[in-house]
């Protein structure tokens, strides 16, 4: 008989991860009692009071504890799967082409600017990316053991590699951190996340106490029971359509709306700061069901169902010609005309290419225009009231 090991249940995932003999299989939690009676003639002692979390879950139960993700991988983690296969593969020596040859060109730009950043960062000391040496194990009886994209031990540095918006991963990274210090016999540790997308850095350094607090409080706020709390994350949210939290909100908010104009009613909740942060907050909720309505409509629409007051609008696709074949004519229209046509470079896009090009030259800096610059509003966590009972 084989030997089977649960190394973990994902409450995120919905589903156990076996190991077999070197390999792992997912097995549906309703499926798991089954599969080990199969195996060992008796039911499996896991009870759901022990169920584990990932790191990478931490940030989102910080802001709503009742937090559950989606089984289902959506494109954008399709896309940051792809993206870490190429950073870990040029960080560990892979030809760039071989590396890079199933990415974008956008994402290849993003990977080469992170993989260059580590360097730099690191300044010629090991850079570790492999999977087996980036990967600790379980240290928190509620936590999964994780894996980090790559670290520095000697400069006690850590790195994440981050596709899409610039968010706040700090429960994650304060799991790996501890774990690092750990088995590195560091006193602190300083991670890098590297939001490649708009290639910029953010850092903190982290003490081990400091880092198992922060994982502690996660925990605890889970395990107390902590109701639900609406934040950037409920779209992501599993249980989004049946939160109390956000049906409450939608109905206080359309309440509110009925109660009389709309002009009147927002002139008066616009006066306190309190309470308009109160009501965007959850006028948020409808907003999200508006685009999911948006999206039925163009369904019912694209098979013939008639959706009174709306209509569906068909664009053509953009004719474009690949710059390729646009520097074929490029003698005959002119250089300067061409560059016109396509517009200004990003000043970073320059900068590389004008380095690439002329190394021993000193790029001219006078020639950087600096735009207008704007402001707007991102919704933040609000910290929860501690009440003495």
């Amino acid at each position: 008989m084989k030997t089977v090991e649960c190394i973990n249940v994902a409450r995120e995932a919905g589903h156990a991860v076996l190991s077999m003999d070197g390999a792992e299989y997912s097995v549906n939690l309703d499926d798991l009692q089954k599969v080990l009676i199969d195996l060992y003639g008796e039911p499996t002692p896991r009870k759901a009071s022990t169920e584990l979390l990932r790191p990478s879950l931490l940030p989102k139960l910080a802001q709503c504890p009742c937090f559950v993700s989606s089984p289902d991988a959506g494109e954008a983690a399709e896309r940051g799967t792809r993206m870490d296969a190429a950073f870990r593969n040029l960080l560990m020596g892979v030809e760039e082409f071989k590396a890079c040859q199933h990415l974008q060109p956008d994402e290849k730009e993003s990977i080469l600017w992170a993989v260059k950043t580590v360097r730099m960062l690191c300044s010629g000391e090991e850079v570790i990316a492999d999977k087996n040496r980036c990967t600790f194990p379980q240290w928190h009886p509620r936590v999964t053991g994780g894996e980090a994209d790559c670290i520095c031990p000697i400069l006690g540095k850590l790195f994440d590699l981050k596709s899409g918006q610039i968010r706040n991963y700090w429960e994650q990274q304060a799991s790996y951190a501890k774990s690092i210090m750990e088995r590195e016999f560091l006193d602190e540790v300083t991670c890098h996340l590297l939001f490649c997308d708009q290639q910029q850095i953010v850092t903190r350094k982290f003490t081990y106490q400091e880092a198992v607090s922060i994982v502690n409080g996660v925990v605890d706020s889970v395990d107390s029971g902590d109701g639900p709390r609406l934040c950037e994350y409920c779209e992501w949210c599993a249980a989004q359509n049946t939160c109390q939290l956000r049906n409450q909100a939608a109905g206080e908010a359309l309440t509110l709306a009925a109660s009389g104009t709309l002009e009147e009613s927002f002139a008066v909740i616009s006066q306190d700061p309190v309470k308009l942060a109160d009501f965007i907050t959850k006028a948020a909720v409808l907003e999200s069901y508006v685009e999911k309505g948006k999206k039925k409509i163009l369904e019912y629409l694209s098979n013939n169902k008639e959706v009174p007051g709306f209509k569906r609008v068909s664009c053509k696709g953009k004719d474009t010609v690949e710059p390729e074949n646009v520097a074929k004519y490029a003698t005959w229209i002119g250089v300067p005309k061409l560059l016109k046509a396509y517009g200004s470079l990003s000043a970073a896009t320059f900068r590389k290419l004008f380095t690439e090009a002329l190394p021993e030259k000193k790029f001219p800096e006078e020639l950087v225009k600096t735009g207008a610059g704007y402001s707007y509003v991102k919704q933040t966590p609000v910290p929860k009231i501690k009440t003495n009972k």
